[in-house]
């Protein structure tokens, strides 16, 4: 007797740690205070977090003061019709190509609406996270701590992963790294993700695999960029 498969989804994850699209300037505030415990804090880092905030504070201060409706209601439009974002598109693209299902989110959408976030934590058992639009490490931890459920399994591409040689030992949360050109790796993670996360082998001679850790931490890179195990 054949055993019906599991119906797989992948949430990809896309945007910075900052948007200026945030609800409040309060939750801005606690935004920056949950990425400071996972930074070196430095005078010249909080210089440049500050100096990123301040123009999303004049903006919000200045449409709580605007009598204009039709300029509040542009600024508080969402991003439904706006152009996505190059890495969104790719990946979509190439999960449709490899017949995935899957769902798009920003990274301020899902600090933004939790009800919204639970929704697709609870129906994507994938998470793929890019990191192209993210400063630090430091802003990446509060993600992978917000995304991070008991049953689903956390991808991690982009340029920050070329960060991980020293800081591996901290992801805890991810399952996999995709080093280098992250969309040569998607037909082999959609193999994995259907062999329902059993068997991950690449899918061609120019994609490393590393193996897999002590820590269960699998890295994958192409071409010829291989993370060093911890």
């Amino acid at each position: 007797m054949n055993l019906p498969k599991h119906h797989h989804k992948v949430l990809v994850v896309t945007g910075g740690f900052l948007s200026g699209k945030e609800g409040s300037f309060l939750e801005i505030v606690k935004r920056q205070i949950n990425q400071w415990q996972f930074s070196k804090f430095s005078w010249l880092e909080a210089m440049v977090k500050l100096t990123s905030v301040e123009p999303i504070f004049y903006v919000q201060s200045a449409l709580r003061n605007n009598k204009v409706k039709a300029v509040n209601q542009y600024f508080k439009s969402t991003d439904l019709n706006s152009t996505p974002e190059l890495t969104e598109t790719l990946l979509a693209t190439l999960l449709k190509n490899e017949g995935m299902d899957f769902e798009v989110a920003s990274i301020n959408e899902l600090f933004s609406h939790k009800k919204e976030r639970i929704r697709l934590l609870h129906e994507c058992d994938t998470v793929f996270i890019s990191t192209t639009l993210l400063r630090d490490l430091s802003e990446m931890f509060p993600i992978l701590n917000l995304l991070k459920t008991p049953h689903n399994h956390l991808v991690v591409g982009g340029p920050l992963t070329q960060l991980l040689k020293e800081n591996i030992k901290f992801m805890t949360q991810v399952e996999v790294v995709a080093v280098g050109h992250g969309e040569f790796l998607v037909p082999t993670l959609c193999e994995w993700i259907k062999s329902d996360f059993k068997d991950l082998r690449p899918s061609s001679e120019s994609i490393h695999f590393n193996g897999e850790n002590r820590s269960g931490l699998i890295v994958l890179s192409h071409p010829n960029e291989i993370t060093e195990r911890r």
